[in-house]
């Protein structure tokens, strides 16, 4: 069988073929990258930190990150914190505890130039409480939301 000279150019010819295929398809049909247009509004994608008790969150899209963390404060309050990469001009917040929407809150800016941002909310359920951000940045709006089981109890914090 390997004495025949076509099985074996065909054993060479064919893994490149199908790598050379590969690729080609890939960039046929995927998405060119492309800046975001003024006044249209994006998603931004949580990170595998936000599925666990990691204690931060990480949304992006493109050059957009936002990191967010909570920190407990005194009589069963939390804080949220945003920090971006980029200057934003709004952003707002709404978190639903056990599947009940509440009205969205403007978040305060912290640092005057937009980059840090924070908001109190009340304790919940981390384990089924959402979480709704909005953010304006360059005159785009991205969105997102996620669960808050990123934040972790003080309690059942691990130690490194």
């Amino acid at each position: 069988m390997l004495k025949n000279k076509h099985v074996i150019a065909a054993l060479i010819i064919t893994p490149i073929l199908s790598v050379l295929a590969y690729f080609a398809t890939d960039a046929y049909v995927s998405e060119k990258p492309h800046k975001a247009i003024e006044g249209e509004q994006y998603p931004l994608v949580a990170k595998s930190n936000c599925r666990y008790a990691s204690g931060q969150c990480t949304l992006e899209n493109g050059d957009v990150e936002i990191k967010l963390r909570t920190q407990s404060i005194a009589n069963g309050l939390r804080t949220l914190d945003l920090e971006s990469n980029i200057e934003l001009s709004a952003a707002k917040v709404a978190l639903s505890y056990d599947n009940e929407a509440n009205e969205p809150t403007n978040m305060s800016n912290v640092d005057g130039q937009g980059q840090k941002w924070s908001a109190e909310f009340r304790d919940g359920n981390s384990e089924t409480d959402q979480i709704q951000l909005v953010i304006v940045a360059r005159n785009s709006i991205y969105y997102a939301q996620t669960g808050l089981i990123f934040e972790t109890n003080e309690s059942a914090e691990f130690t490194r």
